[in-house]
């Protein structure tokens, strides 16, 4: 997975208790550079994962990529990651290309 950091945050990941809930913007693109799904730049509500609990059930807005990339970023963080399809979103598992993400990640008070 690659990972660049555009914003730290503030709050560090590490003091955080696991299954903290934290809400997530995001825009994902698949490396033909064709948007697939966002909530950035929409009216709804954004994503809610668990910190260190990947719902494996979920099709969409939870998987293990989003969550590795919190051991960079902390509250208010904004990065861009690419990730294999293996631990993008479970409906591209059997995806032979990666996706890129941008990511705004807000830990619920």
């Amino acid at each position: 997975m690659y990972i660049h950091v555009i914003d730290t945050g503030t709050t560090v990941v590490k003091d955080l208790p696991d299954y903290k809930s934290i809400l997530v913007r995001y825009v994902e693109y698949n490396m033909n550079d064709t948007l697939s799904h966002q909530n950035m730049y929409s009216a709804g509500g954004p994503s809610e994962i668990l910190y260190n609990k990947i719902n494996s059930s979920s099709t969409y807005e939870d998987c293990k990529a989003w969550n590795e990339a919190l051991d960079y970023v902390g509250d208010y963080g904004h990065i861009y990651i690419i990730a294999p399809a293996e631990i993008g979103w479970s409906a591209y598992s059997t995806a032979v290309t990666a996706h890129f993400y941008e990511l705004r990640y807000t830990f619920a008070k």
